[in-house]
């Protein structure tokens, strides 16, 4: 599957499997959407996917927390307006 300019969004992203994931992604020139709850740990995950130049976006989110949610997923909304 061709992922160039894709929207991806990953939960978990700060570190382990979310974080490889968001760099596998990327790899394959996806824009990628960084949710956690540790919002200085993604912007280390983004500083490392800056390499291959594709878009991110940081968005500290704790999933379990509906409102968080909410609002994560306006910002999400209005800068990509959709994700794949």
């Amino acid at each position: 599957m061709d992922f160039k300019n894709k929207v991806i969004l990953i939960t978990g992203a700060s570190s382990g499997i979310g974080k490889e994931t968001a760099i596998k992604f990327a790899k394959l020139g996806a824009n990628i959407i960084l949710v956690a709850r540790r919002k200085d740990e993604l912007e280390q995950v983004a500083n490392e996917l800056k390499e291959f130049n594709v878009v991110t976006l940081v968005s500290q989110c704790d999933v379990s927390k509906k409102e968080q949610v909410k609002e994560m997923s306006k910002i999400v909304l209005e800068k990509f307006e959709s994700i794949d």
